[in-house]
């Protein structure tokens, strides 16, 4: 992912990036197969889950989300990177990028092994994204977020769970250890943290014709954000028995870092 962020610039197409994973991974490690087809989301396709066509130019300005992983020795990893194809975040790209980055953090920071129920990790996800989207004016101020949560606007930002198992497939199966479950996190288990804030037209739609939902929102507010795309930040972390480690703990993570990392590794 750091080949990524040096390769990357505008004028070049999202299928680029897939090629700059793929061809590094066989060079280095002779890592031949994916362990899912390369999600490479520039604009308006970063706020597509798993869009996989890759045929977009990248233009000055917008947003870069790629959700790529590896198949080696009969494993697989799952990581998702968002950064800004120009190297430089505009502000409403950080201010969406560090309420998502908080989401990632908080989780990581909450998971107790043999304490933390998978399913409060998830609604925790959920309540950050609200209050941070309520911080920055989308959500009118003085709502409850309890009261936003149980109504499913969460759905509108972020309508998948906080995550799922890996391991010898990228949506591994497990004894009652998945974020729709009541079930701890135990010794052993490696699942990932992908919180995200995606603006889609027709969830948006919804929401802003859903009278259950739109007297949270400041519709105007919102619809700057229209075409926006989407963020999301995935760590796989790994549970012991006293701890939890995520594997991209060394990643430039934060806006600053990852705007620094571009500005001074950039490729010819």
């Amino acid at each position: 992912h750091l080949e990524l962020m040096k390769s990357m610039k505008p004028g070049m197409y999202e299928r680029d990036m897939e090629n700059v994973f793929c061809q590094y991974l066989r060079n280095k490690y002779y890592t031949r197969f994916w362990a899912y087809n390369c999600i490479c989301g520039s604009g308006p396709n970063s706020a597509t889950l798993h869009y996989d066509v890759n045929n977009r130019k990248m233009k000055d300005g917008d947003l870069f989300l790629t959700d790529m992983g590896i198949r080696f020795l009969g494993y697989v990893s799952d990581i998702t990177i968002t950064i800004p194809v120009n190297g430089k975040f505009t502000q409403k790209q950080k201010e969406i990028y560090d309420i998502v980055l908080k989401a990632n953090r908080d989780c990581i920071a909450s998971m107790k092994p043999n304490i933390t129920r998978i399913q409060d990790l998830n609604v925790l996800s959920k309540k950050i994204i609200l209050q941070g989207l309520q911080d920055i004016g989308i959500i009118k101020a003085g709502m409850n977020i309890d009261e936003m949560y149980n109504a499913g606007l969460w759905r509108t930002f972020m309508p998948h769970s906080l995550g799922h198992l890996v391991g010898l497939d990228v949506h591994d199966v497990g004894r009652n250890v998945t974020y729709k479950s009541m079930g701890y996190l135990e010794d052993g288990t490696f699942i990932t943290v992908e919180p995200g804030i995606y603006f889609i037209d027709f969830m948006m739609d919804k929401a802003e014709t859903d009278l259950n939902l739109v007297k949270y929102l400041n519709v105007e507010k919102l619809e700057e954000y229209r075409g926006f795309g989407g963020v999301r930040i995935e760590d796989d972390v790994l549970v012991y028995e006293d701890h939890v480690e995520s594997l991209q703990k060394d990643l430039p993570r934060t806006t600053e870092e990852i705007e620094q990392f571009m500005a001074n590794n950039k490729y010819n």
